[in-house]
């Protein structure tokens, strides 16, 4: 449903009256069928769906838009992000109206004040169709283009004209006077486990809770080799039975050549479900039909703002192929778990100079102590620059890093930590480099741009409190991307639920406080220490070999990006969209690096690209395709 806030009477005078309400100040709620999918209590109004609810003793239990206490209906609950769910709430009282989005930006609610009129709507399509100046907002778009998300991050869209309401915001209209209230966020520090068989079934507890989400018999599952679909997967079948739960891999084929890209984590998938006794179901994602996909998910994209990323692809059709085959019923997946437990770097790709997993797993633990509370404590006393493993990663990954100069604070320092995680491509700890996209003469613009935006509201005060910064910042950039919001979207759009198990209030506060010694630094802990100790009640990891996604490029073979910009029917696509929109036309030279985008096309032009180069074209293109798609 395409939902619409605004005292723009033009707007609301195309709404007869069985599909518009009216609050104080000339404001309406307008929709489609707006009845049957607003729920009205008293002068609240909720749009979307609730998973669960926290109660007095903070433990998670189900509900449902319908079935939500009274009690915990009212506007504070959900400012405490006391409810779980995606959903717009609306508190209209006197002449004054608050809205809120759910305590996760799952459902984007964009809005654009223009004079004495403000209009908000959850369809960004329909936004840009009403707000007739657009300029293009250069730091989205660059941000976009320089990391795995693909996609603005939470507070931005493409356009400067329309904003996108943070969960740490709340729009209040009181007397046709408009302004958006910031909570400011005092982030926690990491605390000492002082009984790791205590915290150990704490941890365990918060997904037996959560794991009962979802209102369908059917359990599906985003099934990988990793650990951490294989964790939920064990989850299922303890809470559900087997005969309820379908874990779905898909077969990836890019392209002629490279057949079944996934063969192996095919492979290891099979074993883990075997060993569990439960049948492993097998989604074809073939890429010679790429443009029917992107004709099918073309609305999705405009009204939510997505780009087209694999994960994309990939969502959609385990999504819909296994709604075909099967019927309907609640989705899961492991996804975030890596960003929130070990930042990004359990995948072991720090290091791929060596095809043993421990070698490369021991890589991705020196990354996580050089973002983390040890080495940030080093550089605030001065003595980071002679540490073994600072040396040995900087100059393997040829990283040029920069030097802290004498007066700088420790906020500054911290600051700059958080540059490199969500600005900088290699997210190297100072690395000088922010992305080849950037005008270096818009460097300090670019950064200074992110500490306003995005962390201005924070508390930041000491070196224990970097895991928290790092999660917080998670949820408002990569977890907002076109690699993790497709599928919230997708089955939402299909009437369904998706339940990212590892996204929960409690999850997160744990990870958020869980210290360096727990698989984040250079002690023999393994990365995801709790998620694996866990598991290796149910599954012999070693036995089975489970690890991260295993594709055709870890053994060097073929690149996934290459196969698709060159030798899939993806080609024709691109060169078709970059003929209709050159990005040396649209993006500001001022702002972007025109001499690498030249140097990119180029390489297109002459299928000469690298892995790395394909992936940039790659992004580059999925950029310039979403404002073909929405006609700008």
């Amino acid at each position: 449903m395409n939902l619409i806030i605004s005292n723009n009477k033009k707007i609301f005078d195309k709404y007869s009256n069985k599909n518009k309400i009216k609050l104080g100040n000339n404001f309406y709620i307008m929709a489609e069928n707006l009845k049957a999918n607003l729920l009205i209590h008293k002068n609240l109004f909720l749009f979307g769906n609730i998973l669960g609810y926290y109660d007095k003793d903070n433990k998670f239990k189900k509900s449902s838009l319908k079935r939500l206490p009274k009690k915990y209906f009212n506007y504070k609950s959900f400012v405490k992000h006391s409810i779980e769910g995606y959903f717009v709430f609306i508190k209209n009282s006197n002449k004054k109206i608050q809205i809120k989005t759910d305590s996760r930006g799952i459902i984007d609610l964009f809005y654009n004040l223009d004079k004495k009129t403000l209009t908000i709507s959850n369809n960004y399509y329909q936004i840009c169709n009403l707000v007739h100046k657009k300029t293009l907002n250069n730091f989205a778009i660059l941000n976009s283009l320089s990391t795995v998300a693909k996609r603005p991050p939470l507070r931005d869209s493409f356009f400067n004209e329309i904003k996108r309401l943070d969960f740490d915001q709340e729009i209040i209209i009181d007397r046709n006077k408009f302004k958006i209230i910031e909570r400011k966020v005092n982030l926690p520090e990491y605390k000492e486990v002082s009984d790791e068989t205590s915290a150990t079934e704490n941890y365990d507890q918060n997904f037996q809770e959560y794991i009962e989400i979802g209102n369908r018999k059917k359990k599906f599952l985003f099934m990988s080799s990793g650990w951490d679909s294989s964790f939920v997967l064990t989850k299922l079948i303890k809470k559900y039975g087997r005969k309820n739960v379908y874990p779905v891999v898909a077969s990836l084929k890019f392209s002629k050549r490279s057949k079944i890209y996934n063969k192996f984590e095919i492979e290891k998938a099979k074993k883990i479900c075997k060993h569990l006794d439960i049948k492993l179901n097998i989604i074809r994602v073939d890429y010679s039909y790429v443009e029917k996909y992107l004709n099918e998910i073309n609305l999705i994209s405009k009204k939510h703002m997505l780009t087209n990323s694999l994960a994309y692809f990939l969502h959609y059709n385990l999504i819909k192929q296994t709604i075909a085959k099967f019927g309907k019923g609640d989705f899961y997946s492991g996804e975030i778990s890596d960003g929130s437990q070990n930042f990004g770097f359990s995948q072991y790709i720090t290091l791929t100079d060596h095809t043993n997993n421990g070698y490369r797993e021991y890589g991705d633990k020196m990354m996580n102590y050089l973002v983390g509370p040890s080495f940030l404590k080093k550089i605030f006393t001065k003595k980071y620059l002679g540490d073994p493993i600072y040396q040995l990663l900087s100059k393997k990954m040829n990283i040029k890093t920069e030097k802290i100069k004498k007066g700088v604070t420790k906020k500054e320092i911290i600051e700059k930590f958080l540059t490199s995680m969500f600005l900088s491509e290699s997210r190297f700890p100072l690395n000088q480099k922010m992305s080849n996209y950037l005008n270096i003469r818009n460097k300090n613009n670019y950064i200074n741009l992110f500490k306003q935006k995005y962390l201005s509201n924070l508390n930041i005060k000491n070196f224990k409190q970097i895991y928290a910064a790092y999660i917080y910042l998670y949820n408002k950039f990569h977890w907002q991307g076109s690699t993790v919001r497709t599928a919230y979207h997708i089955a939402n759009d299909k009437g369904l639920d998706f339940i990212n198990i590892f996204w929960n209030k409690k999850t997160m506060k744990f990870l958020s406080e869980l210290p360096e010694e727990y698989g984040r630094g250079l002690e023999l802990k393994e990365t995801k220490y709790f998620e694996k100790k866990i598991l290796r009640k149910s599954i012999d990891v070693d036995k089975l070999n489970i690890s991260p996604h295993s594709y055709l490029s870890d053994t060097n073979e073929l690149n996934a990006h290459i196969e698709l910009i060159f030798y899939s029917p993806m080609n024709k696509i691109i060169n078709k969209t970059f003929k209709r929109y050159r990005p040396q036309v649209i993006f500001d030279k001022k702002y972007f690096n025109h001499s690498y985008i030249n140097k990119l096309l180029k390489k297109f032009n002459n299928k000469t690209a690298n892995g790395d180069e394909a992936d940039k074209i790659y992004t580059l293109f999925t950029v310039c395709k979403f404002f073909e798609e929405i006609n700008y």
